[in-house]
């Protein structure tokens, strides 16, 4: 079960991020790691991801138009071709991708390991785990977007009382906190936007246990997920969920200088 600590969002100071430690690639049922990039850093060591690319992943990375997304592509896929190298113990260009309706990458071949990736300004989260499919989300925040209308275009109505309820001046970080959390539920319940936003509701202040308050499609699901909620960096917020009990989670930082053994 989840620590007392992880069942709240946890601040940059109380996010546990470290260097992984000798061994970290032996995942367990129930394991959850949680990878934290600094694309601004890995963008200065870009060429060398791009060897670890196959030719559909290249020819997109053609059809950016602007560099800092085509360098975020080419950190992000190269970056997670390096950690599935590891975890299963192949070379990175060898992993091979299918694609959900929503266009979520997976591995082609038969595996139990699942995983899953998000970026925003300046960061990149990448998540894996065994046996159930994981979501993850990384928000920049932004202190001038109109929340009370985005609150209510897609929010439930308990998320709507729950987040006006705040004082204004907080509303913008308790919205980001709340959006990253449903959208990690989203990419792990696999139905992307096609599962509508206001169907579902999470805990949103910061000083309340994060969990999953009502599952309009199913009642008796709410109490079936696991959601974490937790600081990327300075403005950024992060959150994964899957649909079963966490057990252990490591915050591990990504730093290719010294790659993870």
């Amino acid at each position: 079960m989840l620590s007392e600590a992880l069942r709240f969002h946890r601040s940059l100071a109380k996010t546990p991020w470290q260097a992984p430690a000798p061994g970290w690639t032996s995942l367990e049922p129930g394991d959850i790691h949680v990878w934290r990039i600094n694309l601004l850093k890995e963008s200065q060591q870009i060429n060398q991801y791009l060897p670890l690319l196959s030719l559909s992943e290249q020819e997109r990375l053609g059809r950016f138009h602007y560099v800092k997304d085509r360098n975020n592509y080419l950190c992000c896929r190269g970056i997670l071709r390096t950690l599935l190298g590891k975890y299963l113990s192949l070379e990175p260009y060898k992993s091979e991708f299918r694609y959900t309706e929503y266009g979520e990458p997976f591995l082609q071949s038969p595996s139990d390991l699942h995983f899953n990736l998000s970026h925003t300004d300046g960061h990149a989260l990448l998540v894996f785990s065994l046996d159930k499919a994981i979501g993850v989300d990384a928000e920049s925040v932004n202190d001038k977007i109109e929340t009370e209308t985005l609150v209510h275009r897609f929010f439930s109505p308990v998320e709507i009382h729950n987040i006006t309820a705040i004082p204004l001046v907080d509303q913008p970080v308790a919205f980001f906190r709340l959006w990253t959390r449903k959208e990690a539920l989203i990419k792990a319940h696999g139905a992307g936007l096609s599962l509508p936003l206001a169907q579902f509701g999470i805990s949103v202040k910061e000083e309340e246990e994060v969990r999953v308050l009502h599952t309009d499609w199913a009642p008796e699901e709410a109490g079936q997920w696991s959601v974490v909620s937790f600081t990327v960096a300075p403005d950024t917020l992060g959150a994964i969920a899957q649909k079963a009990a966490f057990k252990k989670l490591e915050f591990y930082d990504f730093h290719s200088r010294a790659q993870p053994n």
